[in-house]
């Protein structure tokens, strides 16, 4: 799941969903408790997979 707010990022927990935070209405200090933080979903490409999807990091240049 993705969420950009502390509260969301507890409800993806507790739902036993990984979390993708994006910092973008909060500092990434304050979405520590997601599986990963990004400044922006420009650092993220989506892979398809036999029975689902995969999000890859990339750096941004």
């Amino acid at each position: 799941m993705v969420e950009d707010a502390p509260a969301g990022i507890g409800a993806g927990r507790a739902a036993g969903a990984r979390v993708l935070a994006v910092a973008t209405s909060h500092e990434p200090g304050q979405l520590v408790e997601a599986d990963v933080v990004v400044e922006d979903l420009r650092a993220c490409e989506i892979v398809p997979e036999e029975g689902g999807l995969r999000v890859a990091l990339r750096p941004l240049s």
